[in-house]
């Protein structure tokens, strides 16, 4: 998923290339989600699977409402800064700084992935 991230972060003024990182990178998550389902699912006994589950949806529920309120304020922020050396386009810089950011977490939170 970082290289989905970067790939982002140096592209993000091109339209049809930002859409298909996008794309990429949205079919690695759902696959990362059905197999972490499917691992909660086989772990936890069956009296406890469904309070597994349920746990597991509100903790993907809320996460995800987190991740898209820290990206819109980050947005709403501004860019006066062209933290990416890669990204050549004058537009976009904005995008391209937010994408090289989470490269860099996903990098320092899942450097084995």
């Amino acid at each position: 998923m970082s290289k989905s991230f970067v790939g982002l972060a140096i592209g993000s003024a091109l339209g049809p290339i930002v859409a298909a990182i996008l794309v990429l990178g949205q079919v690695g998550q759902t696959v990362i989600k059905l197999a972490m389902a499917n691992s909660v699912s086989q772990t936890l006994s069956p009296e406890h699977s469904g309070a597994g589950m349920g746990l597991l949806s509100l903790m993907n529920f809320i996460s995800g409402g987190i991740a898209t309120g820290v990206y819109g304020k980050l947005i709403d922020l501004g860019a006066d800064q062209h933290w990416n050396p890669l990204h050549l386009f004058g537009v976009g810089s904005l995008y391209s700084n937010l994408f090289l950011l989470l490269a860099v977490l996903h990098g320092v939170c899942w450097p084995s992935i």
